[in-house]
């Protein structure tokens, strides 16, 4: 596990922007202790939004989307967007 220090953290809290290279950064060093590959592109979630919305339109007009409460104890077998 990678260590860090109250100080860094704290310090990499004072604005979202170094939060995310932060963590980005942290994660990547991870890999690298683990002795893991990398991945070639590290996507990150905010950059795809619009995707994420039309996803969501999808499950719910084939009816397999499901509420939080429910996520737990159901699986979607049905699952297929294609």
């Amino acid at each position: 596990m990678v260590k860090t220090s109250s100080k860094r953290v704290r310090n990499a809290k004072a604005n979202r922007v170094g939060r995310c290279k932060f963590y980005g950064d942290y994660f990547v060093k991870g890999l690298s202790r683990l002795n893991i590959t990398p991945p070639a592109m590290l996507p990150r979630a905010t950059e795809h939004i619009q995707e994420q919305i039309d996803l969501i339109k999808k499950l719910e007009e084939k009816d397999l989307r499901t509420s939080l409460t429910m996520a737990s104890t159901t699986t979607l077998r049905s699952f297929q967007i294609c």
